[in-house]
């Protein structure tokens, strides 16, 4: 479960207090680069999927129904952007490879 104080800024996010969405992606920025890093194995890779991470959390925050499990949401954002990222680079290289 999240830090009270991480639950609290994803609740103010989620309400639209200024500068709550700012201060929780401070927080969460180190962690979601490193679980993106992790998945991915490619720094190139993982800062792009980090930012589409932050996008997405942007979108969707006001529709965040559970603060409590902002940890688990965010995780999902991640999983699903580094997913989307392995799609593309399996695409690439059968594009690449001419030999």
């Amino acid at each position: 479960m999240a830090k009270p104080e991480i639950i609290n800024l994803a609740r103010d996010a989620a309400r639209g207090r200024k500068g709550a969405f700012d201060e929780l992606c401070r927080r969460k920025q180190r962690d979601i680069a490193f679980a993106a890093y992790t998945m991915l194995g490619n720094y190139h890779d993982a800062e792009d999927a980090a930012q589409e991470t932050i996008l997405t959390m942007y979108r969707y925050i006001g529709k965040l129904k559970a603060p409590e499990a902002i940890d688990v949401w965010i995780e999902k954002i991640v999983r699903n952007r580094c997913s989307e990222i392995l799609k593309k680079r399996t695409g690439r290289k059968d594009e690449v490879d001419v030999d």
